[in-house]
């Protein structure tokens, strides 16, 4: 669905994207952390972000400027609901 759909995350972007499949490794260890962080075992470091793009690569699109810029982890800048 939505996961795959060009432009909406950043592992899509690049010539050589990265396979990431349900059935895949690593697929069970990151739906375990899906679920406690669904669950409120593990705490959101994004603040509540909704968007993440990575500048070093993309710079600052123009969506960035309807969003609030928030925590930056590694090179990934966060963002969240303006209002």
């Amino acid at each position: 669905g939505v996961c795959l759909k060009r432009y909406q995350f950043e592992c899509w972007n690049t010539k050589h994207p990265r396979d990431v499949h349900p059935r895949g490794e690593g697929y069970e260890e990151m739906d375990g952390w899906v679920r406690q962080m669904l669950d409120g075992r593990i705490a959101d470091n994004t603040n509540g972000a909704m968007w993440y793009n990575n500048p070093d690569k993309e710079g600052y699109p123009g969506w960035t400027n309807n969003v609030n810029r928030g925590v930056k982890i590694g090179n990934h800048q966060f963002y969240t609901r303006r209002g």
